[in-house]
Parts: C-alpha cells; sequence; structure tokens
C-alpha cells in the first residue's frame, strides 16, 4: 500500500525522476535493436512477446545501463545496493531492468525465488488496459507511478487489453526488514556463502 512506502524511499525517488527514466527509455525504444533488449522469461508465456534490457544483475550495472541509460544509471548507483554485505538468497534479489510487453501478451501465474525480495514497478508507457494480478488481487499501473509488492505470492501479468506495447521499470529491491540477525545459524543461503561474522 502507498501508504507504507515511507519505509521505502526508493519509490518516492523513482516517482520524482520518471521524466529522465521515461526519456531515455523512449530514446532506447527507438533503437531496440542497439539498446541490449532480449527475450525475458520466454518459459511462462505461449503467445506474444515479453523483452527487456538489463540495467543492474549481480550486484553490477551493466554495459547498456551506462551507456544507453546513462542519466538513469547515475540514480541508481546512488540507490544501490540497498543493504551492502547482506547476503542474496537468489540471483534475483536485486536487480533492474526496463521490461516491455507487446498487445496480446499472457504471462501464466509464477512467483518470485524468495520472500525478501521487492517487486518496484515503475509504469513508462503503454499501460492502459495492462493487468497485474497479485494472489487474486488485480492491479494496474499509472505513468510515473509505481506499483510496490511482494514477488513471492502468486501473480500472473497480462498485455490482453493493452492498446499499445507496456513499459514499464522493474527493480528487484531486497526486503527492508532484511537484517543480519536473520542470517544467524545459517553457513550458506540457496545462493552463496554467510559472512562468518553473520553466522
Amino acid at each position: 500500500p502507498r501508504e507504507t512506502w515511507k519505509d521505502l524511499p526508493i519509490c518516492g525517488l523513482l516517482e520524482a525522476n520518471f521524466p529522465t527514466i521515461r526519456e531515455e527509455t523512449r530514446r532506447a525504444l527507438q533503437q531496440e535493436a542497439n539498446s541490449g533488449f532480449e527475450e525475458a522469461y520466454r518459459f511462462l508465456y505461449d503467445r506474444g512477446e515479453w523483452n527487456r534490457v538489463l540495467l543492474y544483475h549481480a550486484r553490477s550495472f551493466t554495459e547498456e545501463c551506462e551507456t544507453v541509460f546513462p542519466e538513469t544509471c547515475k540514480l541508481l548507483k546512488q540507490w544501490l545496493p540497498s543493504k551492502p554485505g547482506l547476503p542474496w538468497t537468489s540471483d534475483q534479489n536485486e536487480q533492474v531492468m526496463i521490461i516491455k510487453m507487446k498487445v496480446g501478451t499472457d504471462v501464466e501465474v509464477h512467483s518470485g525465488p524468495a520472500n525478501n525480495i521487492l517487486n518496484i514497478h515503475l509504469g513508462i508507457s503503454g499501460v492502459q488496459g495492462a493487468k497485474l494480478i497479485v494472489a487474486n488481487e488485480t492491479y494496474s499501473w499509472e505513468e510515473g507511478k509505481v506499483i510496490a509488492w511482494d514477488g513471492s505470492f502468486d501473480h500472473r501479468v497480462h498485455c490482453l487489453e493493452c492498446t499499445e506495447d507496456r513499459v514499464i521499470m522493474m527493480i528487484r529491491y531486497m526486503h527492508p526488514d532484511m537484517q543480519p540477525k536473520h542470517f544467524q545459524g545459517c553457513q550458506r543461503t540457496h545462493f552463496e556463502e554467510v559472512p562468518l561474522e553473520m553466522q
């Protein structure tokens, strides 16, 4: 709910910097073939098209972030990583991507790998008619506005009623409640070793 986002300052920062993100995304989409877009999660849908360009992955900012989205990249570097030093439970613990979903795409129900990852979506363009269903509740995007939600819940996305391709920024973000004490007694997560001082 929006009223809890004071605990997630990145939500307000994304909305405040929407004009920059929108303009760099618009330029990238004009040269989509040269901007690093690739097929996304092909195993999750039968028809349609779902493409992404990664800006932050595996604790690193990508070449596309630096060259295609330079101003957006400067902003992201101020905000990520959100909890340096904490172990990840998945390679998706913190990621940033621009995602374009073509009209007619219907992504099946699925869920993320862990409940310590928040999905933060910023609506960029073509959001009218696009739907996000999380735990049987339906949500819609707005241009320049954020939806923040727990990706470990079953969810589905579709563009069956879209009038144009839907484009969003997605940030996978470490849950703000995560602390070193949550790793006590663990030598490793499903993804990596836990530092000795946290075990």
